[in-house]
């Protein structure tokens, strides 16, 4: 090939620039970016795993079972601030435990405000049962190993529930005194057994005792309160009797908050 023909090729080629859209003058060419479609699918995906999560959480924690009526809980012995249920079935009634930690792990991703109560009503349903359960049964399935003298001296009714402290939430209990004369001495009796009695409160919580063993008492609001700290920083078994309840805590802070409110 001639050199001529060479220069001629190339400037053919140089020729077959792409041609440039003119741009009326005073207008301003908006350009798409390279990764938008990348973008765009990134965001539809987070979308749908947010909307799947959702989903899931509402199917599974929220939405009442199928087939199951509404039906209305005992009131409150105190004021609070929001009210779940956790259903146990019948014949797994030993599952309220795990029951009670799952709930107490759902409120504390919904983040709940410090110093709030959430009360739980404990309901049981079978094929031939549906109800809340009585302070006796919750005694029994929680295996909470209360003397008959004790026991004998409270109603039917109780109050259970969460306190939101600075660490976690706290499960909580005011139980209805029927007959009050006596109940502080035969609690008093109890002694160290009082922390194995009211542990499982702690639903399984490892502790670990800062100083004494033996419980020690403070007053507040004219009200007696037994407690025993443990090193954990906010947790705590106390006991009082406050009016015509008996009141039982695992946090420092739900103790006083319970009496503030009875009292209110």
């Amino acid at each position: 090939m001639k050199e001529h023909e060479v220069k001629t090729m190339q400037k053919d080629v140089a020729g077959l620039t792409p041609e440039t859209s003119k741009v009326p003058e005073g207008e301003t060419v908006i350009e798409t970016p390279r990764h938008s479609k990348t973008k765009l699918i990134i965001i539809l995906i987070v979308l749908g795993l947010l909307f799947g999560g959702g989903f899931y959480y509402w199917f599974n924690y929220l939405r009442a079972p199928a087939g199951m009526v509404e039906i209305e809980g005992p009131a409150s012995f105190f004021e609070v601030d929001e009210t779940k249920t956790v259903i146990i079935k019948e014949g797994k009634e030993e599952e309220l435990v795990k029951e009670l930690k799952e709930r107490a792990k759902i409120s504390q991703f919904e983040n709940p405000a410090l110093g709030t109560f959430q009360r739980i009503l404990v309901r049981k349903t079978g094929q031939s049962s549906d109800y809340f359960i009585s302070l006796g049964e919750f005694i029994e399935i929680m295996e909470i190993d209360i003397s008959s003298d004790v026991s004998a001296k409270l109603g039917d009714e109780y109050t259970l529930f969460f306190y939101s402290d600075a660490e976690r939430l706290r499960l909580g209990i005011v139980a209805e005194i029927k007959e009050i004369e006596g109940l502080a001495e035969s609690l008093k009796l109890w002694g160290k057994a009082v922390k194995v009695i009211f542990e499982p409160f702690l639903l399984g919580e490892e502790t670990q005792f800062a100083g004494t063993e033996e419980f020690q008492t403070a007053s507040y609001k004219e009200t007696q309160i037994n407690y025993l700290n443990f090193a954990n920083t906010s947790l705590a078994l106390d006991y009082a009797i406050v009016k015509d309840y008996l009141v039982i805590t695992t946090s420092k802070d739900g103790m006083t908050g319970v009496i503030d409110r009875i009292l209110k």
